[in-house]
């Protein structure tokens, strides 16, 4: 809980904040944008879950909501999957799973990987339980809603996992002959419903942006900015898997790992044949990617999870105390955290953002890109606060620097970073028949300034 108590933060939470705001704005289900633009950095079905709930409640709740919800429901998905097939960890694991360090991070957050990881862990259940005794029809509309989700990842990884768990499990091949035309059509149905009618809105750029940029792109290392270097591989995401599933990786990670070659070999049960695929996939095609950042192997911890509690199946009732102390720690000790962290770094330009929203004046930002790093890509590295979009409400100008916003004669609120915008740069300003005063007391890493014409200057009160 708690997940409201601190404000949206830049970059990701900022830019779908954003997104959400402004599709209600424009009264647009199919393309997202951004300040009026085509945003295709992620799929769909995030921005259609948080726009009833930010039209209803507007603030960080209901940008979060959706993702608390999410959580929850993978949680309860865990439960309710090892009540029918592994009962004496039926109440662990959830505990586990929701007391994860990842999970219980970015389950609090704007994010898309809730959901991602919510219908990617509903389709292997089902496919699962459809090899057990269970229809399979299903497995197409959860596969579906996760690629709304995330993007094709979904489907790759799910492939490549059903056709490792294919290889290595007789069981499996065995079963694997019927039911996926239902599957398939139900999986295009759900996919189409979004990227058709997207793509005849946006034609090649939805192509360009979103498919190849933003997927492919993204995989074979084009985010430069989240690039990480190939001797990493190895170590990157099992070092955060370690440390995400802690305490119980603690206590049985030796454990997991003998049962590794058992499970290649097809020796263990159906069951954990199946975990080891799922969580094996993911985290070698993560490994792979040229883009990394922790919480891409969030679709691991579950499974990972399920394996250890196995592991430690014989201890479950003493350790399912040790998971609920864990769960109220890890909950408390995220709430403490991002809330110093809003502090330090997204409060200021929360607060100005907000005051900028209640006038009735247009609205500029200027010289709020970062300063470049070199060997880092100048697109990736602009720090542009998007969160601005999420409080203000209503479209805003973007100008790079003070001297853009001269030439353009606006008149208006100009937000802008602390010390971008000196004395000398104001008498230049004036000269070009501007004056720029400042509506909020120093001290912030953010300021609001009023623009207009020299000739109606006057101070306004904070």
């Amino acid at each position: 809980m708690g997940f409201w108590a601190y404000g949206l933060f830049d970059l990701d939470e900022g830019f779908y904040g954003a997104v959400v705001t402004d599709m209600v704005r424009r009264h647009d289900w199919i393309t997202p944008t951004l300040t009026g633009a085509p945003w295709f950095e992620k799929p769909i079905l995030s921005y259609w879950l948080a726009i009833p709930s930010v039209m209803a409640f507007g603030n960080e709740f209901g940008a979060r909501l959706p993702s608390f919800l999410c959580t929850l429901a993978t949680v309860w998905a865990w439960h309710r999957f090892a009540r029918r097939h592994a009962p004496e960890i039926s109440i662990l694991l959830p505990l586990a799973y929701a007391g994860s360090l990842l999970v219980t991070g970015i389950g609090r957050m704007m994010m898309t990987d809730s959901a991602f990881v919510l219908f990617l862990t509903l389709a292997f259940h089902t496919f699962y339980e459809s090899i057990v005794r269970g229809p399979r029809w299903l497995v197409g509309v959860f596969l579906g809603l996760a690629v709304l989700a995330k993007g094709p990842v979904a489907l790759v990884v799910f492939s490549v996992a059903v056709g490792v768990m294919a290889w290595r499990s007789p069981d499996v091949r065995a079963s694997m002959g019927r039911g996926w035309t239902a599957a398939g059509l139900l999986f295009l149905g759900v996919v189409t419903s979004w990227f058709v009618p997207c793509y005849l809105a946006n034609r090649s750029l939805f192509v360009d942006e979103f498919l190849i940029k933003q997927n492919i792109g993204r995989f074979a290392g084009g985010d430069t900015a989240h690039a990480s270097p190939l001797w990493t591989a190895p170590f990157y995401f099992p070092l955060i898997l370690l440390i995400a599933l802690l305490p119980l990786s603690a206590y049985g990670f030796r454990g997991l790992l003998k049962g590794f070659r058992p499970a290649w070999n097809g020796e263990q049960t159906k069951l954990e044949v199946f975990l080891w695929a799922w969580a094996g996939v993911v985290l070698a095609l993560f490994s792979l990617s040229g883009t990394k950042l922790p919480h891409y192997i969030l679709p691991a911890v579950g499974p990972f999870a399920a394996l250890l509690c196995l592991v430690l199946r014989s201890r479950a009732r003493t350790l399912e105390g040790t998971a609920v102390l864990w769960c109220g720690a890890a909950g408390a000790c995220a709430v403490v955290t991002f809330s110093m962290i809003d502090r330090a770094q997204f409060a200021d330009v929360r607060r100005v953002s907000q005051v900028a929203g209640q006038s009735s004046l247009p609205v500029a930002t200027c010289a709020l890109s970062g300063v470049h790093r070199p060997g880092v890509s100048v697109s990736l590295n602009e720090q542009s606060s998007p969160s601005i979009g999420f409080y203000l409400r209503r479209p805003f100008q973007e100008f790079g620097d003070a001297q853009e916003l001269s030439d353009s004669n606006f008149t208006g609120l100009v937000i802008t970073r602390a010390g971008r915008v000196d004395a000398q740069t104001v008498l230049g300003l004036a000269l070009h028949g501007t004056e720029i005063h400042q509506q909020e007391p120093r001290g912030l890493s953010y300021e609001l300034w009023r623009v207009e014409p020299s000739s109606a200057v006057g101070r306004v009160s904070p």
